[in-house]
């Protein structure tokens, strides 16, 4: 349980920073913006999502259900 929440956790502080990142977007640095906010969703989807996946496969959801949430 303790694994998931932790999975949990850090795909919310990087999903924050690609929000962020996408907030500090001006005229200026657009293109430099999104590719650094495109860097940071990459890591999330690779590494922490992909790690929550690898934690719930084979588990019953009913019994991790609050450890994490969409």
């Amino acid at each position: 349980r303790e694994r998931v929440v932790k999975a949990s956790r850090d795909i919310t502080i990087n999903s924050k920073k690609v929000i962020f990142q996408v907030h500090r977007m001006s005229k200026d640095n657009k293109e430099e913006v999104l590719k650094k906010a495109e860097k940071y969703l990459v890591a999330v989807t690779e590494q922490y999502v992909a790690r929550l996946i690898k934690e719930l496969a084979g588990t019953d959801f009913w019994k991790l259900r609050r450890a994490y949430s969409p």
